[in-house]
């Protein structure tokens, strides 16, 4: 069991309960100061809270009990119902995969099962290194070195990427065509992160990331033997590569909530172009392209104008270096004794607790594999009929909101219902090949084999897609995962692991289980239609012109209003929410619980969905956590996401007899909606 630390009441709790500033409501205080010293002691520490209204502090009233007596694991940041229902997934998914690592059964050669046994083999019998270190990085090492010029030295790089999937330099990959759904698209990078850890943000943000950057490469130029008088200015030869692509890299695209706003379309011609110094197709077809893409597409073309500024003659031994380091970088758990010293420095293996540092490394890992075993073994088809039944009757709720919303002109609301009847929902889990005996060759003679085999094997079937349509069934998130997502081609998955308790429970009333799972499914419904999605068509294409420009206008106008609103609220009486980047999340939390709210007509149900929802987000974090996260967070502080959206729930007033001068009163002109 992990230690927990038990956080001080008036250091975690009372912020999750201060009453918020714009509704004015306060929790109740009960005990009684005696004395000077305990009034002197009062001012310092908080008092207990042992009683709170629904109509002064919605989300305390229902959640004080809990509040008091959660805690926050060692090592975590927060605890909650999404943090509690992973933690009980967690511990299935480490036993099953110690269970099938541990069996004598012989397995059927590519299952999910007989990778996970073999690859947990793999990690056991693996120690400081394996056998085939020494020839693996030797190998890599020379055929950078070989390289004559920049032509050469790219081509190297593509057969980096094909037999290692090692980005260097460049990244070219297949996704969802975000301007034709319907099939994949080719984008093409400057990298996010160098040697997959010193990302460009805190580069530009800080000299120390630099600084540790350079640290790093004279360890790394140390080990391979280079002379100390030249250490020093490799290594900072390797830094300003980074850095010259850093400095022109548009960090605000990277960090925009609605990147796809900033694809650029850029034909092979024109690649070839931003590229003088090798040909960039012939590039693509090293990397194991089988077909060559007519167009790619790009966020930031100026990035990679500087990435082929830096690809010159001149700077070809920093480039090997930096190409060297970035294998280094990908596979440095396994740099050969002869990089003992950088190895033991930067890539060390703990020796204890091994087992649950194997398992957590193959979850982290190997997702897609253990996703399939783990639904496999604890598929429940009456709860995923059940989910199914709700998502349908939540577009139906969703559908008449939408017909109803007269500030809408009539075309605008038949265009929105298409989009809805359109929306697919994926729940459970993807569906698995039924061979998969191919899969038994990912399997190598030790750990290193096995995991340059299975990152080859992911590059070779992401360029396989290139002129591949894009299927809509196509599901983002393993099974075992708490979580759900709207996709922008107009698609919702819902893991199976989001439909345990208290989600889902199939004993429940209908009312608990909308109130819970099924406002976090209407929330992900809305977000076709939030701030950022509402700019896909039907069809799940980027068209920002697809509605009419009047109805545009009068959409923009309730989001003004939900961001202004949202930014009157504060945690901690003074930390005010980010209205504005919180926007889409706050939009699908009003439009989700909106939906649910439509499909029930008894108040004992209404009461049910209400209380379900605030009990859902019930959240405990430290200070410096929900400081944070009110920076960069999209989506607003639990305690907003439940009296924020509940004080703008007319049934909310009626049902708790709220009236002006509540805590949680918010004045009907004031009060904001989706619909």
């Amino acid at each position: 069991m992990t230690d927990k630390i038990r956080l001080r009441r008036s250091n975690a709790v009372l912020s999750a309960l201060i009453a918020l500033s714009l509704l004015g409501g306060c929790a109740s205080v009960t005990e009684e100061v005696d004395n000077a010293d305990a009034a002197a002691q009062a001012s310092t520490e908080a008092t207990p809270v042992t009683e709170i209204n629904a109509k002064d502090d919605f989300y305390g009233f229902i959640n004080l009990d809990r509040l008091d007596s959660m805690e926050i694991g060692f090592g975590k940041a927060s605890d909650g119902s999404f943090d509690e229902t992973q933690d009980i997934i967690d511990e299935r998914v480490e036993s099953m995969i110690k269970e099938i690592g541990e069996s004598d059964e012989a397995f059927s050669a590519g299952s999910c099962e007989q990778l996970i046994h073999d690859i947990y083999v793999n990690y056991n019998e693996f120690e400081n290194t394996c056998d085939s270190s020494e020839a693996a990085f030797s190998d890599v090492f020379s055929e950078i070195d070989e390289a004559q010029d920049i032509s050469g030295f790219m081509m190297v790089c593509a057969e980096l990427y094909r037999d290692y999937g090692v980005e260097v330099m460049l990244s070219v990959e297949t996704d969802m065509n975000r301007l034709d759904a319907k099939n994949y698209g080719v984008y093409v990078s400057g990298g996010a992160a160098v040697y997959n850890s010193f990302s460009f943000e805190n580069m530009m943000k800080s000299t120390a990331a630099a600084l540790s950057l350079k640290s790093f490469n004279e360890s790394f130029l140390k080990a391979l033997g280079v002379d100390a008088e030249t250490t020093e200015e490799r290594a900072e030869d390797m830094v300003n590569i980074a850095m010259a692509v850093a400095r022109n890299t548009d960090i605000e695209v990277l960090k925009d909530s609605n990147p796809v706003k900033y694809i650029t379309e850029v034909t092979a011609d024109e690649m070839n172009g931003i590229f003088t110094g090798f040909d960039f197709s012939e590039f693509v077809k090293a990397m194991g392209a089988e077909t060559i893409p007519e167009v790619y597409y790009t966020l930031d073309k100026k990035q990679l104008e500087a990435v082929n500024s830096v690809l010159n003659e001149g700077e070809l031994t920093a480039l090997k270096d930096y190409a060297k380091a970035s294998f280094a970088s990908q596979y440095g758990y396994f740099l050969p004794d002869s990089m003992k010293h950088m190895r033991d420095k930067y890539y060390s293996m703990p020796k204890t607790n091994r087992e649950k540092l194997i398992i957590d490394e193959m979850s982290m890992q190997f997702p897609d594999i253990i996703g399939e075993a783990y639904a496999k073994r604890y598929t429940d088809e009456a709860v995923l009929e059940a989910v199914e039944n709700m998502c349908e009757d939540l577009r139906s709720s969703c559908y008449d909101l939408i017909g109803n919303a007269e500030w809408l002109s009539e075309g605008t609301r038949e265009l929105l219902q298409k989009k809805l009847g359109n929306l697919k929902f994926l729940i459970g889990a993807p569906v698995y090949d039924a061979d998969n005996s191919d899969r038994a060759a990912l399997i190598g003679s030790d750990l290193l084999q096995t995991l340059i085999n299975i990152n080859a094997d992911k590059a070779r079937r992401s360029l396989s897609h290139i002129g591949d349509e894009y299927s809509s069934d196509i599901v983002g998130m393993p099974p075992h995962i708490v979580n759900a997502c709207y996709d922008t081609n107009n698609t919702i998955t819902i893991p199976m692991g989001i439909t345990l308790p208290p989600f889902f429970d199939i004993e429940r009333s209908d009312a608990m289980n909308y109130g819970a799972l099924g406002t976090v499914i209407a929330h992900e419904m809305s977000h076709a239609f939030d701030s950022n999605c509402i700019d896909f068509d039907a069809e799940g294409n980027y068209d920002p012109r697809w509605l009419p420009e009047a109805d545009r206008l009068a959409f923009e106008g309730k989001m003004r209003l939900t961001e202004e609103y949202y930014s009157k609220f504060t945690i901690m009486d003074v930390y005010h929410v980010d209205g504005e980047n919180t926007l889409g999340e706050n939009f699908a939390d009003l439009g989700g619980v909106e939906c649910v709210m439509s499909v029930f007509s008894g108040d004992d149900e209404k009461k049910e969905v209400l209380e379900s929802y605030a009990a859902l987000w019930c959240t405990l974090e430290n200070d410096i956590t929900a400081l944070e996260a009110l920076r960069y967070d999209v989506h607003s502080p639990a305690i907003v996401r439940v009296n924020a959206v509940v004080s703008s729930c007319d049934d909310f007033y009626r049902l708790y007899d709220v009236k002006e001068g509540d805590g949680m009163y918010i004045a009907p002109e004031d009060r904001v909606s989706r619909w």
